[in-house]
């Protein structure tokens, strides 16, 4: 948050007075008194910052001058802490690619495929994995559904420009971000598994104010196309 002036002349009264938005957000107050004179050439300077947009959090002014004293009030809109949320989606996946037939070479899954597309009974032989491969096709079961997890860290910001989203790295498996204690818990209680790094969103809330947003969606493994570990080991 810019620095907060207390001109010479004028004899500032913090009032700790903190409102919320419906965003979330905080609006502090501050209110000055003093000479008239002295209290307009202030706002006047605080008004050419707005208008400058060189204080992006400086959200309102108010002038009010009763014989020869004057009042001047200054509200700053606080930058929101992060918003952190995690939660579980279900996604349909390939029945091949369930953790239940990891042990299946390439050659087997292909044979039972074959088999099933042709209308072929099953081969005895086949090992049980096989066996439930075919009896999960031949009963129209072939995808199943799987939970991913779904970080998103959301900014409140007085300015675009100082954070930390971009676009680079996007549809590329990363570290997780840094997060509170109590999210990271929550993250590291969960599988071991890799994080997909999503575009960012921006939003303009007028006056200088940005909200952000940033998600990061998880696996057991992302492909090698993703920058993960899932393929083929080199």
């Amino acid at each position: 948050m810019a620095a907060k002036i207390f001109p010479a002349g004028i004899t500032p009264l913090v009032t700790n007075s903190i409102d919320f938005t419906k965003e979330g957000g905080e609006v502090v107050s501050y209110v000055h008194q003093g000479d008239t004179d002295n209290v307009l050439v202030d706002y006047n300077t605080f008004k050419s910052a707005m208008i400058a947009s060189t204080v992006t959090d400086l959200s309102s002014l108010s002038f009010q001058s009763i014989n020869g004293r004057a009042t001047l009030i200054r509200r700053y809109v606080r930058e929101n802490k992060d918003i952190e949320e995690l939660y579980g989606v279900d996604v349909i996946k390939d029945i091949c690619t369930a953790k239940y037939f990891d042990d299946m070479t390439d050659t087997q899954i292909v044979a039972v495929r074959t088999k099933h597309e042709n209308g072929e009974a099953r081969d005895e032989a086949w090992t049980v994995l096989q066996k439930n491969l075919y009896w999960h096709l031949v009963r129209g079961m072939e995808s199943y559904l799987e939970t991913q997890f779904i970080l998103r860290v959301t900014t409140r910001s007085a300015s675009a420009t100082t954070t930390k989203k971009s676009f680079t790295g996007i549809n590329t498996v990363v570290t997780a971000p840094t997060l509170s204690a109590n999210m990271q818990q929550l993250i590291d209680s969960l599988p071991a598994g890799e994080w997909l790094k999503k575009p960012p969103t921006a939003e303009n809330l007028g006056k200088g104010r940005w909200r952000l947003g940033q998600e990061y969606h998880w696996a057991e493994k992302w492909s090698v196309l993703y920058g993960g570990t899932w393929g083929i080991a080199t």
